[in-house]
């Protein structure tokens, strides 16, 4: 079967380059035919017979000169062809051979149905794979259209918005302005009512302005002065307070145990501290100081020496224990 397939395929081809060239040369004559009744016609009106008859010689000798050309040369390019062809047919007899070979190799196999069931669902599956894959392009540009016109709708509003921000940045600027301008109004109201409830601003207040600073000028210097010299007075005092504390505990049994430096310290700190919360108490309750941060930096100060008597106390009961222990 592999051997009488090219001859064939070679008969065929020989078939089809001849008669070719056999169309060609009939057409050719016939070319040449019709020149020749021309030259016959006008040389037969003619006197002069043998000029006529040895100019269509001559005519004819070119024309099949001329055929002669053309055809050697249709011939070598049939050649060619031709040389192309067996070429392929050798090719496509070797490739047939060759599949021949494959296929009586799988016949003779012992599961070569087997393998043509498992190629016949590798098939099967591959299609679904494409199925499925088509399925999914088509969702995918669906989804691609569809962001698509989301993205443009963003678009618009984005581009909505751009031109409605700056009329809103606007109009922000100015309720930041009202709200400045209501703050300064405020905080002008509350010290004017702050003013008018305290007895002692309202004295400050009736003062002309030049005549309060230089009353209040030269006395600075002097109570910063008075205020260092009170300090040091008060830290001097406090240290013999604590000398004076520290010898009657120690001369008492059941407290000369608890006569450290640290229960000493805070003892006398209470007995410092209580007149000047009650002095801070007294401020308040006579000025009626109406500022806020004024009450909660005064508040704030009798909350935190409040708290002194009660770590003196705790600082007591632990050193009670260590000493005891």
């Amino acid at each position: 079967m592999a051997m009488n397939s090219p001859t064939a395929y070679l008969a065929i081809a020989i078939f089809v380059s001849l008669s070719s060239i056999f169309s060609t040369v009939t057409s050719d004559l016939t070319e040449i035919n019709a020149p020749h009744l021309q030259t016959h016609q006008h040389c037969s009106n003619s006197d002069n017979s043998l000029a006529c008859e040895i100019q269509e010689m001559k005519f004819k000798v070119a024309r099949l000169e001329l055929l002669s050309e053309t055809t050697s040369q249709e011939l070598y390019t049939k050649s060619l062809q031709i040389g192309n062809c067996d070429k392929k047919i050798e090719e496509l007899s070797r490739t047939i051979h060759n599949l021949e070979s494959d296929l009586s190799n799988l016949k003779d196999a012992p599961d070569y149905e087997e393998i043509i069931k498992l190629l016949e669902e590798q098939v099967r599956e591959l299609e679904a794979d494409v199925r499925r894959n088509d399925k999914n392009l088509h969702h995918l540009k669906v989804k691609a259209e569809d962001d698509k016109k989301s993205v443009e709708l963003l678009a618009s509003k984005v581009e909505t918005m751009a031109k409605i921000v700056p009329e809103l940045w606007f109009h922000v600027q100015k309720l930041e302005q009202a709200c400045e301008v209501i703050e300064r109004r405020t905080g002008e109201l509350r010290r004017h009512l702050r003013n008018q409830k305290c007895s002692f601003f309202k004295f400050i207040n009736k003062l002309p302005v030049r005549h309060y600073q230089k009353m209040v000028v030269p006395y600075t210097s002097k109570a910063l002065h008075q205020l260092r010299r009170s300090a040091s007075v008060a830290k001097k005092y406090h240290h013999q307070l604590q000398g004076f504390v520290k010898r009657k505990m120690e001369r008492n049994e059941s407290t000369a145990v608890l006569a450290g430096e640290e229960l000493v310290f805070f003892l006398v700190s209470i007995v410092v501290v209580f007149p000047i919360i009650l002095a801070l108490r007294w401020l308040l309750s006579v000025f009626s100081l109406a500022s806020s941060v004024v009450v909660f930096l005064l508040t704030f100060a009798l909350r935190l020496l409040s708290l002194v008597p009660f770590l003196a106390s705790a600082v007591a009961v632990f050193s009670i224990i260590f000493a005891l222990r």
